[in-house]
């Protein structure tokens, strides 16, 4: 098994009621977040260990050269994207 690259933590900003010029009774909250992780996503193991379950599991989603997985929360969700098609990526993405 590879070794859980570092690139798996990840910070997310949360918007805060007091950015300037912003009402204060208006709260932003993410509702998910995408981490480009290594090919076939080894990474999950990790989050997996720490007691995640994956949504698809097994399946893995695959669109446009790019596949991924998914983890659930209560009111946000974590995908884990990878290149899963190199030429068809830098044709579409880059």
């Amino acid at each position: 098994m590879n070794p859980v690259p570092p690139m798996l933590l990840a910070a997310m900003l949360v918007m805060a009621p007091d950015v300037q010029g912003q009402d204060p009774s208006v709260i932003l909250e993410p509702d998910h977040g995408a981490i480009w992780v290594s090919k076939d996503a080894p990474e999950a193991s990790l989050l997996e260990a720490l007691g995640l379950v994956r949504d698809q599991d097994p399946e893995v989603v695959r669109s446009n050269s790019v596949s991924w997985i998914s983890f659930s929360f209560e009111n946000f969700y974590l995908e884990l994207w990878w290149v899963h098609d190199e030429v068809s990526f830098r044709e579409n993405w880059v």
